[in-house]
């Protein structure tokens, strides 16, 4: 395909004020870094429709979610047409690496991707647990990844770990899309369950913050119907750029790892040095059959 030249419009604004910097980062940084991580990103975002997060005027300032392009969409940029109440809803893809420039042109400094993918837009081929700490024990949160990774890996599923870039982990299982979301999201849920009864004094399914008493919350909602999940290296509007990291197993241990360790700054030399974890996921697909007969047993 041909290539598309992005220009950069005010690529000195300062869309990540730094107080102990005068230059913070960049818009121009921000659409460094996606052109950067295009290789790596594009693979996970393929097909699937996708909600980002504006900031127009700088993280500094309030923001917006934004999942309608019908109006602005240039006609080389994928896109996805969505029934809704009412109408229909453009989802912009991200097909290309002029794609991810174009978003980050135009402020999108998050960007959240559905679990669906084109073509089979009612059936996940992901699965994804939130795991939400309700303090600063960051120790807890990995603690709660492994436990959810050990009952996966018991009903013979793959799964694979990222930082969020925000405040916890998430776990995502990749899997082959012959299910619905209804039968997805209710495994999630009853395998959550499982997770959280093995250790009731630090993990919980209850929905309510005020009822979780500081432990870690296991979140299986993202498992739904046009429900999103902050895609993998995508930028958090957080101070700092921080990005949201798929990470080996291994590095659950790493001494200072937390849900914001690593930012746009860190991310291109990472990959340049060890390559992206999830590059592979896909051949790890499973269908729920079989997770789901064995689940059964486990719960009675």
């Amino acid at each position: 395909m041909p290539r598309i030249e992005v220009e950069v419009t005010h690529p000195n604004r300062v869309l990540f004020p730094d107080p102990s910097s005068q230059k913070g980062i960049t818009k121009r940084d921000l659409f460094d870094y996606y052109r950067e991580v295009a290789d790596t990103m594009l693979p996970h975002l393929k097909g699937r429709p996708l909600t980002v997060q504006r900031f127009p005027r700088g993280i500094g300032e309030k923001g917006f979610f934004q999942q309608d392009f019908a109006d602005s969409l240039p006609d080389w940029m994928s896109g996805i047409e969505v029934a809704k109440e009412g109408g229909t809803v453009m989802h912009p893809m991200a097909e290309r690496r002029e794609a991810l420039e174009w978003l980050a042109n135009h402020n999108c400094v998050t960007l959240h991707m559905w679990q669906s993918r084109q073509g089979r837009l009612h059936n996940p081929d992901r699965l994804v647990f939130d795991l939400d700490p309700s303090d600063n024990d960051f120790a807890v949160v990995c603690a709660t990844a492994r436990a959810t990774a050990g009952v996966l890996d018991d009903l013979g599923l793959a799964c694979y770990v990222q930082t969020t870039g925000s405040r916890g982990l998430h776990v995502v299982v990749p899997l082959r899309g012959d299910s619905d979301f209804d039968t997805a999201r209710q495994f999630a849920r009853d395998v959550a369950e499982v997770v959280a009864a093995d250790d009731a004094a630090h993990r919980t399914v209850e929905v309510h913050k005020d009822k979780r008493g500081g432990r870690v919350y296991l979140d299986v909602m993202r498992n739904a119907y046009a429900q999103t999940a902050v895609a993998p290296y995508s930028v958090r509007a957080r101070a700092r750029a921080p990005v949201a990291t798929p990470l080996d197993w291994g590095e659950l241990g790493s001494r200072g790892l937390r849900a914001d360790r690593f930012t746009i700054r860190d991310i291109p030399k990472r990959l340049a040095g060890q390559g992206d974890p999830w590059a592979d996921m896909s051949r790890h697909s499973r269908t729920l059959s079989g997770p789901l007969r064995r689940l059964a047993k486990l719960r009675a």
